[in-house]
């Protein structure tokens, strides 16, 4: 699986794996509610617009934040603390949809995934299923060679 990445900016994608413990299953995701959910990051003036992404509540859009419709949950959360970055919402979005096509419309399971996004792996989007929390599960998912995919241009 290939995500294109404007210069300068590391993407990883990959795919959940349903954990081994039935207490901990984790919530399929809808891909259509995907879909649905996916329009929520593109709404307004400022999809195209550089947006400060931040934990910090002086200024920028602060995360984590959800956007959510029915089965399907989309998250752009820090992967480590104090991160920052400066992006697109429409390359949000475009995360998002490769996460859906390898990993919910293209794979055996429909349980989601995500995307590491910046040099350092800084923020994470994550499309899965409503309910699903990731740092409470301790699941995160395969790191197959076709489940991962990096690119620099």
């Amino acid at each position: 699986m290939t995500a294109p990445s404007p210069d300068g900016i590391r993407i990883r994608i990959r795919c959940y794996t349903q954990p081994p413990h039935p207490h901990k299953r984790l919530p399929d995701a809808g891909l259509e509610d995907c879909y649905n959910t996916l329009q929520y990051l593109l709404r307004g003036d400022k999809a195209m617009a550089p947006m400060r992404f931040t934990m910090d509540t002086t200024g920028g859009f602060q995360v984590p934040f959800a956007w959510g419709h029915n089965t399907c949950a989309i998250t752009i959360t820090d992967a480590k603390a104090h991160a920052e970055g400066t992006f697109q919402f429409v390359l949000l979005a475009h995360l998002a949809a490769e996460v859906m096509e390898g990993c919910i419309k293209d794979s055996t399971s429909s349980l989601g995934g995500e995307a590491k996004l910046g040099d350092e792996d800084q923020f994470e989007i994550l499309v899965t299923g409503t309910g699903y929390k990731p740092r409470d599960m301790g699941v995160i998912g395969n790191e197959t060679d076709d489940s991962i995919a990096e690119q620099r241009r």
